[in-house]
């Protein structure tokens, strides 16, 4: 399962690299054509269309992903696919065109502050452009489950490039504003869903089964609490921002989120690769101790990763963004740690194994009541600093009880005590230089890299990453062994 993991991870990491790397680039090009308000709405929207594809979906497509590889032949799994695919084109369906039909009523009751012209339109635009992004996800999940890592990571690179060069062309020549956002990634969605449908077009027919879209909705619809906890997780924030604070508050937040990303797609790269292979491999005596490896691993890359854009992070903002973006510096660390831990709970896999979903359901909704319940009690002291420390414990909350109870069901020894001890020696370290530098010069560089390059063998030294773990990752990379 390691050489499997190791071998699709990089194949999914280097299309994320490379956009991401692209996304970066334009950063500094982006915020100096788009308002922090401008962002905000785009982040809104996000946030408005990512919760209603939780509701329209009902979370089949999990539900494709837990029994791919139990279906008993060809023809089950065929019947299936199809079954739950033609389901989310239609309720999906029904969804965008309520939305476009009342586009109006939306914008006045969300966006009744904005100065801007036609985002009645914009919103359609991005209906949308939601809805083939939907398919393009859908017909990509059936090429990671039937672990078809290349025509997938193929697939997801053109669907990012495709958006990042049409969005240049209608934002920057064309000077649409946020709708040029939106128009391209409306046309690179439609282009990349034909790409990743024609690739996967033997797993569909217009076979369409009421007795399994039941079964697999008595799996899935337990989890419609679940993911909207983990909506709520992943962007209550936004939510809360827009109401209690403003939009140019919204706006600074997500050029914070779109470094924080980072960390998502980085996690991304793994769960894409590692979640088809558990279920796959979780009866295996051998994968529980490859499991505790990967993760060793991982924790002791995410320490270092998020000490380095902690100490960093000034230099980060005054090289990508304006003066206006400058604040987010302080909200870097919470929100990368905020966004490793939300994608962590794939090393905890007993509830899913199991099948309970109920209790999935019921952790992180109560991690959802966790971030509110700090947001509403703290923004107007603190602001989106307040959010940013919210979100992140509410993350870290989750994957604690998430850990607790799946060790109950498909248990796993990790290595917790060394990876606590060496975050808080990290923590103290880059406090204490944090206090000691406060300008941007060569001496304060060198010295942040000193520091780095400290944290970076406290992994090693605490026996969180041994030397084994190096050697066998290059042998399975470079000799295949």
């Amino acid at each position: 399962m390691l050489r499997q993991l190791l071998k699709d991870s990089i194949i999914y990491g280097i299309g994320g690299i490379l956009t991401k790397g692209i996304n970066l680039i334009l950063l500094p090009i982006y915020v100096r054509i788009l308002t922090p308000e401008d962002y905000g709405i785009i982040d809104f929207l996000l946030v408005f269309f990512t919760l209603a594809g939780v509701f329209f979906s009902l979370e089949i497509y999990q539900a494709i992903a837990r029994y791919y590889c139990e279906f008993n032949n060809e023809k089950e799994r065929k019947e299936n696919i199809s079954t739950a695919y033609l389901f989310i084109c239609l309720s999906y369906f029904l969804f965008i065109l309520l939305v476009i039909l009342n586009s109006k009523k939306i914008t006045d009751i969300f966006f009744n502050d904005y100065t801007g012209n036609q985002l009645s339109i914009v919103i359609s635009i991005a209906a949308l452009a939601t809805y083939f992004n939907v398919l393009f996800s859908f017909c990509g999940n059936i090429l990671r489950y039937s672990l078809k890592a290349k025509i997938f990571a193929i697939c997801s690179f053109t669907n990012s490039i495709l958006n990042i060069a049409l969005s240049i062309i209608f934002v920057i020549y064309l000077k649409f504003g946020i709708k040029g956002i939106f128009l391209g990634q409306l046309t690179g969605n439609i282009i990349s869903w034909l790409m990743a449908f024609i690739n996967t077009k033997e797993s569909y027919s217009l076979h369409f089964d009421i007795k399994k879209l039941k079964t697999l909705l008595k799996f899935s619809l337990p989890l419609v609490p679940s993911s909207i906890g983990v909506f709520l997780l992943s962007y209550l924030d936004r939510i809360v921002i827009k109401y209690y604070l403003t939009l140019s508050d919204l706006g600074i937040y997500g050029v914070a989120n779109r470094f924080s990303s980072i960390s998502i797609f980085l996690m991304m790269s793994i769960s894409t690769a590692i979640t088809p292979l558990i279920y796959a491999n979780y009866k295996k005596e051998k994968t529980t101790n490859e499991i505790a490896i990967i993760f060793s691993l991982l924790s002791g890359f995410i320490i270092v990763f998020i000490s380095g854009i902690t100490l960093f992070s000034k230099e980060i903002l005054y090289i990508f963004t304006a003066p206006d973006y400058y604040n987010a510096a302080s909200l870097l660390p919470f929100l990368l740690l905020a966004g490793f831990l939300s994608k962590m709970y794939d090393f905890t896999p007993g509830l899913a194994i199991a099948k309970k979903t109920k209790t999935i359901a019921i952790i992180y909704l109560l991690g959802a009541a966790i971030t509110i319940t700090i947001n509403v009690l703290t923004i107007k002291i603190f602001g989106i600093f307040a959010v940013a420390c919210a979100n992140c414990f509410s993350a870290l909350f989750v994957f604690i009880i998430n850990y607790i109870f799946s060790q109950k069901y498909y248990k796993i020894l990790y290595k917790i005590k060394p990876i606590i001890i060496v975050c808080l020696i990290s923590i103290v370290i880059i406090t204490i230089s944090n206090k000691i530098i406060n300008q941007i010069t060569l001496v304060s560089i060198i010295f942040k890299m000193i520091i780095l390059f400290v944290i970076c063998i406290l992994p090693c030294i605490f026996h969180i990453i041994d030397i084994s773990y190096i050697k066998k990752i290059i042998k399975l990379i470079i000799f295949r062994k």
